[in-house]
C-alpha cells in the first residue's frame, strides 16, 4: 500500500519481484559453480547440444549475446576441451562448432543441477500458481501487474539464509572449483591469458593459418613430435606449407596449467583427426606445452609430444 503523503507503508511489489529475480539469479549461478560451470558456459553448452553442428553466428543469437563476446566465452571453453571449431569447408568464413566428450560429460553434470535447481523452485507451488507465473509478462515484454502476485509466490521459498550471496566463504569456495580460465586476481589474469592463447595457437594450427602461427611461435621455438624426432619454427610450418599436414579437428583436453613468472608449463591430452602425407594421425597425444610472455604477447617455445598407450596409432606396449 502507497501513502500519498510520506513514504510506502509496504514494501513495493516491483521491490519485492525485483529482489526475488536477483535472489533466484545469485542461487542458479551458486548451483551452476558447484557443479563445474558458470551461466555462459551452460548457455553455450544447451545451444550447441540442440544442434548437430551449430554456426558461431548462429550461437550467438540463441544465447543473445554479442559475437565478441561470444568469441571470448568460446575460445575459454575451447582451450578448457569442451569443444572443437572448425571452418565449414562450403565456406571458410563459417565456424562450426562441435561439442567434445568432455564439453557433453559437463553439459549433463549441469543439466542435473538444473534439473535439480528448477524441482526446488517448484517445491509448495501449485501448477495453477506456475501457470500464472508463466503469464507475468505481456506479449510487449513488460511485467503484467495483474499477475504480480504469483511472482512473489517465490519469496517464502528462498529466504536469505538459503540463498548465499556470491561475496559468501561458501561461494568463493565454489568459484575455485570452476575451470581455471574463471579464476580471478593476477593468476586468473594470467590463466586467461594462457587460456586465450591456447584457443587462437588451436586454431591456427587447425585451419592452417601459417601468419598467425609465425607470430605465435618463438624465433627458437623446437617441436619434439612422439617418436623422438625435432622440428625447428621453420621445419614445424613447413609441413603446413607445404600441405602435408591437414587437420580435420585439434584440440587440447584434460589441460594443467602451471606458471612461473612469465613463463607457463602445459599439460594436456592433444587430440587430432586429420593426415599427414595421407596417413592418418595418431588420435590422442600427450603434450607438454612451454609458453612464455615475450615482446608484450604470449608465444609457445616448446612442445613435446608422445604417446599413450592402448590408443590408435601407438606403437604397442612392449611385453604386452
Amino acid at each position: 500500500m502507497l501513502c500519498p503523503m510520506g513514504p510506502p507503508v509496504a514494501e513495493p511489489i516491483g521491490l519485492q519481484v525485483t529482489r526475488t529475480a536477483k535472489l533466484l539469479s545469485r542461487a542458479f549461478d551458486d548451483a551452476l559453480a558447484e557443479a563445474g560451470g558458470s551461466l555462459p558456459v551452460w548457455l553455450v553448452l544447451v545451444s550447441v547440444k540442440g544442434q548437430t553442428q551449430a554456426m558461431q553466428r548462429e550461437l550467438a543469437e540463441t544465447v543473445g549475446i554479442e559475437g565478441p563476446t561470444l568469441t571470448h566465452h568460446l575460445n575459454r571453453m575451447e582451450a578448457a576441451g569442451l569443444l572443437t571449431r572448425r571452418r565449414d569447408p562450403e565456406n571458410r568464413r563459417v565456424h562450426r562448432v562441435e561439442l567434445t566428450s568432455d564439453g557433453e560429460a559437463l553439459f549433463f553434470r549441469l543439466l542435473e543441477s538444473v534439473t535439480a535447481f528448477d524441482r526446488r523452485l517448484r517445491a509448495g507451488i501449485s501448477d495453477k500458481q506456475i501457470d500464472s507465473l508463466s503469464r507475468c509478462r505481456t506479449p510487449a515484454g513488460r511485467p503484467s501487474p495483474s499477475s504480480w502476485q504469483a511472482c512473489l509466490c517465490c519469496l517464502p521459498l528462498f529466504g536469505r539464509r538459503r540463498l548465499h550471496h556470491r561475496h559468501h566463504p561458501r561461494h568463493r569456495r565454489r568459484e575455485a572449483r570452476r575451470l581455471p580460465a574463471l579464476r580471478h586476481g593476477k593468476e586468473g589474469k594470467l590463466m586467461d591469458d594462457v587460456t586465450t592463447f591456447l584457443a587462437d595457437w588451436t586454431t591456427a594450427e587447425r585451419d592452417p593459418d601459417i601468419s598467425a602461427l609465425e607470430e605465435k611461435l618463438t624465433d627458437d621455438f623446437l617441436g619434439v613430435g612422439p617418436l623422438g624426432f625435432t622440428l625447428p619454427k621453420d621445419a614445424w610450418l613447413a609441413r603446413h606449407r607445404a600441405g602435408d599436414l591437414k587437420y580435420e579437428t585439434f584440440g587440447l583436453d584434460d589441460r594443467q596449467v602451471r606458471s612461473y613468472g612469465d613463463v607457463a608449463v602445459v599439460t594436456a591430452r592433444h587430440t587430432a583427426t586429420g593426415t599427414y602425407q595421407g596417413h592418418p594421425l595418431p588420435a590422442d597425444l600427450r603434450a607438454t606445452l612451454v609458453i612464455v610472455h615475450q615482446a608484450n604477447a604470449w608465444r609457445l617455445a616448446g612442445i613435446h609430444m608422445s604417446f599413450i598407450a592402448g590408443t590408435p596409432g601407438a606403437p604397442p606396449i612392449p611385453g604386452g
